[in-house]
């Protein structure tokens, strides 16, 4: 049940905004405490969520604080933020800010094995989540997973009225549930695409099925959502080796690329770390051939691969007679050799990779300025080119989100206001308002744009109308 400890006057005050696990990171939490030494602490959270392990951890560290806690929710808590400011002795809701909960969510990619552990990782994480937000609110579980499936978005008052929050202060600032949801959407979207676009999914999954097994929190799942693979596997290169149960597969060996949990043995690669003058002195001509194929991996084409093997075949055979001394310099050289060729391989494909992205950024955003999108272009572009490289389809629901957003704040009247007057289809009445908002914005930095836009059209009624002709 929800916990109603009165916060002491004075506190230290830890700031958790941005993404968590990018922006926000334990180890910057455990320096604050640190410093703290017991004493009181207000968290004051501003963040779209983020990473599940980093946000397991920061709360854990904050749970372990000798000093009560005061977490003030100050414009977005959502997803692992959200579950952060549970932590608090004493929660605190500002009466515009935005407290979102939804299932926990993740990134994989594998085989049908793969695929279902980390469903049910996810599962076991989202179990966790609600029996906190149980704990907190005195709803049952039914009541708190109905919330999550949802994707439950509360605003202001609400947070307080469904018992996440035990007090409600008062802002200056403009109440709009509408446009702060909004604004809380496109902030989340932003957090998931850079999530996606980041190697970090697979390594935060396997540490959060490590914490679910370490910490048998896994409510109403079963042992699929223990860390009981038998093998780790880099899909990168096919190195495998036997899992140790109750860790996280680490990195590979070979090419440092980190590996995944799986109970299929796999069929090639293989433990061996041989050096290539190792490959080169073992006799057995299948078992030869295999530590080669391990060892090139797809370093090489088919027919450069087979080029480079008859090669080390025909110095092998040479040099039989020949000292191991002389054979080992003679494979270090071609070793550089193959590095110079690989090295080029490498150059050219980078160029080639630069030009596609090139070309391809200017195709989405000619469609964005077809499709009579305003804002910051530029910043949207980038944000459907790195989505796509992820899921095509997720890109275009982004391209989606935008064209909505875009046609919300036109009929607002906000124009191009997330973005900048270069992007939009820009008039002289646009520039004679753009310039007024500008100038206010100047002399008063503490003013929402939006809210310096409607102050300007309601000033300046004729120059909107000739504004509304020209377009």
């Amino acid at each position: 049940m929800r916990r109603c400890i009165i916060p002491s006057k004075e506190k230290k005050v830890l700031a958790i905004s941005g993404v968590i696990g990018w922006d926000v990171e334990a180890k910057d939490v455990r320096a604050f405490l640190d410093d703290a030494s017991g004493e009181d602490i207000e968290v004051q959270i501003s963040s779209p969520g983020g990473y599940v392990y980093p946000g397991l951890e920061i709360y854990n560290l904050l749970k372990n604080h000798n000093g009560q806690i005061t977490t003030r929710l100050m414009g977005l808590a959502a997803s692992m933020a959200s579950y952060i400011a549970m932590v608090g002795n004493h929660v605190i809701a500002e009466d515009n800010a935005v407290f979102m909960i939804h299932n926990a969510s993740g990134f994989a990619m594998g085989d049908h094995n793969t695929m279902r552990k980390a469903a049910d990782v996810m599962e076991g994480l989202s179990n966790m989540l609600a029996k906190k937000y149980m704990d907190r609110t005195g709803k049952s579980l039914e009541e708190v997973k109905v919330l999550m499936d949802n994707e439950t978005f509360l605003f202001g008052d609400e947070i307080e009225g469904a018992g996440f929050a035990d007090e409600i202060t008062k802002t200056e600032d403009e109440k709009d549930k509408t446009a702060a949801v909004a604004l809380a959407t496109i902030s989340i979207a932003d957090c998931i695409t850079k999530m996606k676009a980041s190697e970090q999914n697979k390594e935060d999954l396997e540490k959060a099925a490590a914490f679910l097994n370490t910490e048998s929190i896994n409510q109403g799942g079963d042992e699929k959502a223990r860390n009981t693979w038998k093998y780790c596997v880099c899909d990168e290169c096919s190195y495998w080796e036997d899992h140790d149960v109750g860790k996280p597969c680490g990195k590979c060996p070979k090419c440092k690329t980190q590996m995944h949990g799986t109970n299929t043995k796999p069929t090639k690669g293989g433990q061996s770390m041989k050096t290539l003058s190792g490959i080169l002195a073992v006799e057995d001509a299948d078992e030869r051939q295999k530590e080669l194929d391990a060892f090139f991996g797809e370093l090489f084409d088919a027919d450069r691969e087979k080029m480079v093997k008859e090669a080390l075949m025909a110095i092998k055979k040479d040099m039989q007679s020949k000292s191991d001394s002389a054979l080992g310099q003679t494979v270090e050289t071609l070793k550089g050799e193959i590095q110079v060729l690989k090295d080029e391989i490498v150059e050219s494909k980078k160029l080639a990779d630069v030009e596609m992205e090139k070309r391809r950024m200017l195709e989405i955003k000619a469609s964005l300025q077809e499709k009579e999108i305003v804002g910051n272009l530029e910043k949207m572009t980038k944000t459907v080119f790195t989505l796509e490289k992820v899921s095509p389809e997720l890109a275009e629901d982004m391209v989606k989100q935008f064209q909505e957003m875009s046609n919300k704040l036109k009929a607002a009247g906000l124009f191009t206001e997330i973005g900048s007057s270069d992007d939009g289809q820009a008039t002289l009445a646009y520039d004679k308002l753009k310039a007024k908002v500008d100038e206010s914005l100047k002399t008063d930095s503490n003013v929402t744009p939006a809210k310096v836009w409607k102050n300007v059209i309601r000033d300046n009624p004729e120059l909107y109308k000739e504004y509304l002709k020209e377009r």
